[in-house]
């Protein structure tokens, strides 16, 4: 009944675009739970489509199987496909579409409980940072920190990722489902970049380095080539002898939004910076709310 008051029902549902369908199930949705579906249902629609598969033929072994052709997904993100697909083929079958859901008896993977991602304070950072010797791993981490980037983002960054426009230096970023962001790279970390690419371009000879980045755009190669683990694990080898406590990439991410929270930054904005559609997200990475809290109380002085 609940679904009842947001959709309008369907005479055949099956003869009208994927789209259609997904955004009747979605109107009872909002915020992040609403594009992490869509995007889950239109990935999911695109498998059917390769495979030439009927929606209202879909069986148990169908959706088992698209589930599977993302084998690199983590169990999160496995149960959170499994619960898009079983909403919608829950809303199929409240509205008479199809006799039963094809999720139902597809068990949810087992998720290990892990601990809560590390905050960094300004003095951690700082201390982290000095104890990294200059490398590409060094120059990695920096880009991470500085432009709030996920790793996988950082590890994708290609030679037209870059670009230079009113004497600054662009990063265009693709973010998690696709969209494209850009940043600005500080003229610091961009001369790191250069030192790193003379270096790969003694390595491959095939990189031709701008004289004047405010006159040319740089011409980039994909610039880091180490895999999530690897990175993750000097990263915690780093910081455990550092500053005492074993981070992750996350954490620098986490950081990089407590810290422009803490210095005024608002929410929405910092959600744009990020990528997200939404600043829901931005409290929950917020490793300080408490003690801006006390902050706001101390300075209100007199309780009225």
């Amino acid at each position: 009944l609940y679904y009842m008051s947001f959709i309008t029902p369907l005479q055949n549902p099956f003869s009208h675009s994927p789209e259609l369908l997904i955004d009747g199930l979605l109107k009872a949705y909002t915020g992040h739970t609403r594009e992490a579906y869509k995007s889950d249902l239109l990935n999911f629609f695109k498998v059917c489509k390769a495979r030439r598969w009927e929606i209202k033929d879909l069986t148990r072994a169908h959706i088992t199987i698209a589930l599977s052709d993302d084998r690199a997904s983590s169990p999160m993100t496995f149960n959170r496909k499994l619960t898009s697909l079983s909403a919608f083929f829950d809303y199929l079958v409240m509205l008479g579409f199809l006799p039963s859901s094809p999720t139902k008896g597809i068990k949810r993977k087992r998720v290990e409980k892990r601990a809560k991602t590390p905050g960094l304070t300004a003095d951690e950072i700082r201390g982290l940072m000095a104890a990294i010797t200059p490398s590409p791993f060094k120059t990695l981490t920096r880009l991470v920190l500085n432009l709030g980037l996920r790793l996988s983002e950082g590890l994708g960054i290609k030679e037209e990722d870059f670009e230079v426009a009113d004497d600054k230096v662009y990063l265009s970023v693709r973010i998690k489902g696709g969209n494209i962001i850009k940043k600005i790279v500080p003229d610091v970390l961009y001369s790191e970049l250069l030192d790193l690419l003379e270096t790969i371009e003694a390595q491959q000879e095939s990189v031709t380095l701008p004289a004047n980045p405010a006159k040319e755009s740089p011409k980039l190669k994909k610039l880091f080539r180490v895999s999530h683990q690897h990175y993750n694990r000097m990263l915690r080898d780093y910081s455990h002898k550092a500053i005492g406590k074993a981070v992750s990439s996350h954490s620098l991410r986490t950081a990089y939004i407590t810290l422009l929270l803490d210095k005024g930054v608002s929410p929405r904005l910092v959600a744009d910076f990020i990528g997200w559609q939404s600043d829901a997200m931005t409290s929950y990475y917020d490793k300080n709310r408490l003690g801006r809290a006390v902050a706001a109380f101390d300075l209100l002085g007199e309780v009225f």
